[in-house]
């Protein structure tokens, strides 16, 4: 990663995992802190679904499990955004990352497109309310993290943070030109 690294240039931010340990992400994305208390201007949410089940072997068990995991989501927004006004943030960016699998959908994977769907829907309609606190929220939905989609991801959370009108945005790093839904 060829980014600026002194403190005006690259603020501070906060890889936040949600479903899974995310420690050895920080590194990959060239990311400052790991802890939310240290981010002054960006927090990168780093969603990770439930195991692939099929529809018909889903249990009530499961369903609270990725209801569990969508609040959490909401959680760590609600305190992105508190974090960013008691610093007195000019402008707050917020990134989250979610697998492209589990929004496109995949057979037998109900329950990773169950939390990638209401994902997806909860950060554009948050985008929206966001606006008005000068606070972005874009989406990035990756592949397998290898070096060329974390240097690729990288490279749009320095974007999202330079960039203040960019919001509401699906970005994605995964699968190349191929992308596309599913059909049944």
């Amino acid at each position: 990663m060829n980014h600026p690294t002194t403190p005006l240039l690259l603020p501070a931010t906060a890889l936040v995992g949600i479903g899974a340990d995310s420690h050895a992400l920080t590194a990959k994305l060239d990311l400052e802190v790991y802890a939310a208390e240290g981010a002054t201007q960006q927090v990168c949410i780093v969603v990770t679904p439930p195991a692939p089940l099929p529809f018909a072997a889903s249990t009530e068990e499961d369903l609270e499990s990725a209801k569990t995991l969508i609040a959490d989501v909401v959680h760590s927004l609600q305190s992105a955004v508190t974090k960013f006004r008691e610093q007195g943030v000019a402008h707050g960016s917020i990134a989250v990352l979610a697998p492209a699998k589990a929004v496109l959908g995949e057979s037998s994977s109900v329950l990773p497109g169950l939390v990638g769907g209401a994902v997806l829907s909860l950060c554009r309609t948050v985008a929206i309310e966001l606006k008005k606190d000068s606070v972005s929220l874009n989406t990035v939905l990756h592949g397998d993290f290898s070096v060329a989609e974390c240097d690729a991801i990288a490279s749009l959370l320095h974007v999202f943070r330079s960039s203040p009108a960019l919001t509401g945005q699906e970005i994605y790093t995964a699968d190349g030109p191929n992308l596309g839904r599913i059909k049944p």
